[in-house]
């Protein structure tokens, strides 16, 4: 972007008022002395295709070094946002070497762009050269002729010098025009980008919601021809029913929320909420009235109280913060802050511990105040003091809301009216905890496991 604003600033608004001197200047010339004029216009044609070509070089330049400077500031963010990681493991030399790569070939390709810009305003100099030095030859043979005077030629000269002057300019900008064009080629790209999942025309706004769900004969793969997540699955909640979704890791309990909040659509089957499809609604509205807590809830590089009422959707009171950081055991831990609610926080969080950015996210879904929440394994990454913190700040924050609960842990989901367990893309097993352990399957051979494994470690 600042490259195009600095281009059409410094460069395009010259060029134009450039255009306008040069017709002015050649049409005194051809009153003055239309023969030298039509011997100066002769360099012109030679200028133009020169022109071309190099601009074309120098865009196809520009192209290549906005992608190695893309490939630069990518490598840059990525070892910066996971520096932790890159010093655990020791990977800093390697970065370094990618980084200088990167950083090298930006410029050898920086340096290709300025050196065809160079080469073309030299090309310019001497055609312009070359058309001056047939205008003094011819404009002599006048004077010697008699037909022109020395006066007369002089002043065309004048004319001629100040009419390419113009050209010069061209040839100094062309070169930053193309580089522009090479960005403005990469933003629009990403302009011209459309979303995977659009609304329909005559989506309208979604109600509030009452928080009754259906996932109806539901497939869906991420890609075509890849292993399908789901295969036909169903699920249906009540308003205010508590699901717990478990099955082995990598099976597509976490796609529920995916294709809840439509970020995919699936294959065939749907999803209602209220016994609607929920593609009948504008998806931002739809988005509004699902409340997602993932295991590692994403904070912004802002102050706590910012990032709390930033997912409001509205305008909330201080005394609405505090209130939504107490129900989410957070209110003692952010006034023993420095600066308390006004502390800023690093860039996603990293100046909290685990636990603190799930307590402040799950804030954040109370001033929310969705009627549907999907909790993806929130405290599996968490110690037990931590845990225990948050799950009592889940327990108020679900209360009288229709709630999936995406678990590993099956000890977290004990209490849960419905457990559905999931594997090869069907619902195996669904019903209460006592249910699944009286029945003896799938549900009850993961429990025995996990409390084998529990006992072990103690």
């Amino acid at each position: 972007m600042g490259q195009l604003r600095e281009v059409t600033v410094s460069a395009l608004l010259p060029m134009m008022a450039n255009v306008f001197i040069l017709v002015g200047m050649f049409g005194v010339m051809f009153v003055l002395n239309w023969q030298l004029a039509l011997i100066s216009l002769i360099p012109l044609p030679v200028m133009w295709l020169s022109a071309k070509r190099s601009s074309r070089l120098i865009h196809e330049a520009s192209r290549r070094q906005r992608t190695r400077e893309g490939s630069l500031a990518a490598t840059a963010t990525e070892s910066m946002s996971a520096i932790r990681t890159v010093q655990s493991l020791a990977l800093e030399e390697g970065f370094s070497r990618m980084f200088r790569g990167n950083d090298g070939q930006a410029a050898n390709a920086d340096m290709n762009t300025k050196r065809l810009s160079a080469g073309l305003e030299r090309s310019i100099d001497l055609l312009v050269a070359c058309a001056t030095a047939l205008v003094l030859w011819q404009g002599a043979l006048q004077v010697i002729a008699g037909s022109l005077t020395a006066g007369d030629l002089l002043v065309f000269i004048s004319y001629l010098k100040n009419s390419m002057r113009p050209v010069r300019e061209y040839a100094k900008y062309a070169g930053r025009l193309s580089k522009a064009l090479a960005s403005a080629e990469r933003i629009s790209d990403i302009l011209d980008e459309s979303p995977d999942i659009a609304d329909r025309p005559d989506a309208r706004s979604a109600p509030a919601f009452r928080g009754q769900l259906a996932f109806r004969n539901l497939h869906f793969a991420y890609e075509d021809g890849a292993r399908p997540v789901f295969k036909g699955l169903d699920l249906k909640l009540d308003a205010g029913e508590h699901v717990a979704v478990v099955g082995p890791s990598g099976i597509g309990k976490s796609t529920l929320s995916v294709l809840l909040l439509r970020l995919y659509d699936p294959q065939e089957g749907c999803i209602e909420i209220d016994g609607h499809d929920i593609r009948e609604w504008k998806t931002a509205s739809v988005r509004r009235q699902i409340g997602l807590l993932p295991q590692d809830a994403l904070m912004f590089a802002a102050s706590i109280r910012d990032n709390l009422a930033c997912a409001a959707g509205r305008k909330v009171s201080d005394a609405e913060i505090i209130e939504a950081a107490k129900l989410a055991n957070a209110h003692d831990f952010i006034t023993a802050l420095p600066e308390g609610y006004d502390t800023v926080i690093g860039e996603r969080g990293a100046t909290l511990s685990g636990g603190q950015r799930q307590r402040l996210a799950i804030a954040r879904l109370a001033l929310r105040r969705c009627p549907i929440v999907v909790l993806d394994e929130p405290t599996a990454a968490l110690d037990t003091e931590s845990e225990r913190a948050v799950q009592q700040a889940i327990e108020v924050l679900v209360k009288n809301r229709t709630v999936i609960v995406i678990a590993h842990r099956l000890s977290t989901i004990v209490g849960a009216q419905q457990i559905l367990v999931i594997d090869h893309g069907h619902a195996m097993e669904r019903g209460s905890h006592a249910e699944l352990l009286a029945h003896g399957g799938r549900y009850a051979t993961m429990w025995k496991a996990q409390q084998q494994a529990r006992q072990w470690r103690v």
